[in-house]
């Protein structure tokens, strides 16, 4: 890793983002768990939803650490990322999206854009997914400029 600063700040904007994604199911709004499904890809043979749970979000801030050191090196590299913008991190989160839409998301067994599991649930992971991009550039804004 180049910068242990931006894996941490990446894995705060995927803490802020799953907190989002839970402040959704906890409001009702939808009873769709990312960090569950997730923990239950890896966790097969027990039926413990609090250690798919909790191993899901261990998965999830991980990446969104690697991500975020990625990004970082999209962003410091010419020819790339031209500069590090709100627009350019959200344009990174909505690949991100579009990358768990398209593979992730079909090898966890919800189906391409999550169809499996409701019709506009692909819209409720793009809010998520934004918020990893906003909650990304205002955290490493003072580590980039």
């Amino acid at each position: 890793m180049e910068n242990l600063s931006i894996f941490l700040e990446g894995m705060l904007a995927a803490m802020v983002m799953g907190l989002v994604g839970v402040v959704i199911e906890v409001v009702r709004i939808s009873d769709f768990n990312l960090m569950y499904l997730l923990g239950r890809f890896f966790i097969t043979k027990n039926q413990d939803k609090p250690l798919a749970t909790s191993l899901g979000w261990i998965i999830h801030l991980f990446l969104g650490g690697v991500m975020a050191e990625v990004y970082f090196w999209l962003v410091i590299h010419p020819g790339f990322i031209e500069d590090f913008s709100l627009i350019t991190s959200v344009v990174w989160s909505g690949l991100l999206w579009l990358i768990t839409m398209l593979a992730v998301m079909p090898i966890l067994g919800a189906g391409i854009f999550i169809y499996k599991l409701g019709k506009l649930k692909w819209l409720e992971q793009l809010a998520v997914f934004l918020a990893y991009g906003f909650s990304l550039y205002y955290l490493t804004l003072s580590l980039l400029v």
